[in-house]
């Protein structure tokens, strides 16, 4: 074939009324040397002429209509920078397309690790992160691809403590990948991590409770359920999801075999809780697991999406999931528990942690407080008035 060769403004006016034509030729922009437009029989294309080394090559951008000739231009002049670097864009986009992916690295990753926390790990990856970043190259990934995900995890009313949670599983991977060889240089180094209210607490009032109470009434079973016996026993998420019918016995006694403390934990089920798990029964059919999964996951893994789906029809957009163990422990203060009492029943290692419940704790010994003494005023009063009525006789 031959090829015909011509030097004018790749604008589209220009552009459009260019004939295809079965003979290929070529256009060549007037402002930016080695920009090109090349016209074939059925489409056009953009790309760059450059020169690396020795070698004369062609790296294409683009068909027209997809690209923009704006866009094409800006990516042209981009990469034509790149060859003044002493960077080829062709091998470049050579070792893109053979390294490996962020789905690879997570499922390494994930096949190596022996956290306790690893189920965690695994619903974070798999409802946010790799929808993202799955099928990108390693080395394609910046720093503004992870903070995108990340703002948009605050965005949907995520607390400044999920994202330095996700922040902290992302930085461990690329720290693998790079120990690996797989990577050279971790993108998400310099994203660092929010403040955090180490004192915040919510809790759910009673009106709150009975509002998404209806609302799970109204939301798929499996998950649902699930929400619920977080409610009724203040017990962690991943440990709620991951629970076995075996785990529990005759007596309706639960028994976490392994918790964030790395420890065994009986859990006493209340009748509201064990009234769950028999509507659960007919739900988890033959599964194992209380909360059976989907397609390839034994038991589901992730809560979120419902919950934000619960949170539009009851408008609780300040509540975390979370929240719902500390709800757990204030009624069980309010009704009378000790913070030795809470320690036991949300299974914390340590009483330091069960601390953060104290205040809760004053309230209750106030009230009871001002009972007794609203008693003793009162019975002073009546006997008060007795002995003057005596006197008066």
């Amino acid at each position: 074939m031959g090829q015909k060769s011509k030097i004018m403004r790749l604008s589209k006016s220009r552009i459009d009324k260019l004939p295809c034509s079965d003979v290929r030729y070529e256009i060549t922009d007037d402002k930016i040397s080695g920009f090109k437009l090349r016209v074939g029989q059925k489409k056009k294309v953009f790309a760059i002429r450059y020169k690396a080394g020795a070698l004369r090559r062609t790296f294409t951008i683009g068909e027209y209509g997809k690209w923009s000739p704006e866009n094409a231009r800006k990516k042209a002049s981009h990469l034509l920078r790149l060859v003044d670097e002493g960077i080829d864009p062709a091998v470049s986009k050579e070792q893109l397309r053979n390294a490996p992916t962020f789905e690879q690295l997570a499922r390494d990753y994930l096949e190596c690790t022996q956290k306790r926390s690893k189920q965690d790990d695994i619903g974070k990856l798999k409802n946010v992160f790799l929808p993202k970043l799955g099928k990108k190259p390693l080395n394609s990934i910046s720093e503004k691809d992870v903070s995108r995900i990340l703002k948009n995890l605050l965005s949907k009313g995520r607390s400044n403590a999920t994202h330095n949670r996700y922040l902290a599983l992302i930085k461990v991977m690329f720290n693998r990948a790079i120990q690996w060889r797989l990577l050279e240089v971790n993108p998400a180094a310099h994203i660092r991590p929010l403040k955090e209210n180490p004192n915040r607490e919510r809790f759910l009032t009673l009106g709150e409770i009975q509002t998404l109470l209806r609302a799970l009434d109204e939301t798929p079973r499996n998950a649902a359920n699930a929400i619920k016996l977080m409610l009724f026993t203040g017990q962690r998420s991943g440990n709620v999801m991951s629970a076995k019918w075996s785990d529990i016995n005759d007596q309706w006694m639960w028994t976490i075999p392994l918790t964030k403390s790395g420890k065994s934990h009986r859990v006493y089920l209340s009748e509201e809780a064990i009234e769950t798990l028999r509507n659960q029964k007919n739900m988890s059919g033959s599964s194992e697991y209380i909360f059976p999964g989907r397609r390839h996951n034994p038991h589901i893994t992730c809560l979120e999406k419902v919950w934000q789906q619960v949170q539009e029809r009851t408008g609780l957009h300040n509540v975390r999931l979370h929240d719902l163990r500390h709800t757990f422990a204030s009624f069980a203060i309010n009704s009378g528990a000790t913070l030795y009492d809470v320690q036991k029943l949300l299974g914390h290692s340590q009483p330091q942690v069960t601390q953060k419940y104290a205040h809760l704790t004053d309230v209750h010994q106030r009230e009871i407080a001002s009972q007794t003494t609203r008693g003793m005023v009162v019975s002073l009063a009546d006997y008060l008035e007795c002995k003057n009525n005596v006197n008066s006789n």
